[in-house]
């Protein structure tokens, strides 16, 4: 009898760690994995290459105009989400495809997705679930630990 208390309680700590040890980081990402940030430059000059931009993944249109905001340089410049040549990595990326007497500095505008952000909706969604299955998970240990053990006998007696 001795020894199933002690592997109850052997169990009951390795899932205790583990769930110490994942909940926090899995949770602390929650928010990178789902929300969108916004990004606004001006008065930037005119890039002649690729130019690597803040983010991941580019969300919805992006806006390009010349410094006066008058002149739409969108024609001009293109922003969208690219492999980065240097690190290989997906980012948002803004590429000149014309040259323009009027777009010789840049404001721009655009909405991303962080790194690790999750372009799919449903996996948006589910993303604030694994919390709570975890959390369940863990409270179903608990119960299972103490039922195991006999400690919950008075409340199946009730």
């Amino acid at each position: 009898m001795e020894n199933k208390g002690l592997s109850g309680i052997i169990i009951m700590a390795i899932a205790i760690l583990v769930a110490l040890a994942f909940l926090p980081a899995i949770a602390s990402n929650q928010a990178v994995m789902t929300n969108t940030y916004s990004e606004s430059k001006t008065a930037q000059t005119l890039p002649v290459v690729v130019t690597v931009l803040t983010g991941q993944d580019l969300i919805g249109t992006a806006t390009v105009v010349n410094q006066s905001g008058v002149v739409d340089c969108s024609a001009n410049y293109t922003i969208a989400s690219g492999i980065d040549k240097t690190t290989n990595t997906k980012r948002v990326l803004m590429t000149p495809t014309a040259t323009s007497t009027s777009c010789t500095a840049l404001n721009y505008s655009y909405s991303y997705g962080a790194e690790g952000y999750v372009n799919d909706a449903g996996g948006r969604a589910l993303a604030g679930t694994i919390v709570l299955f975890a959390s369940l998970a863990l409270l179903g240990a608990v119960i299972y630990y103490f039922y195991a053990q006999g400690s919950l006998d008075f409340l199946m007696k009730m």
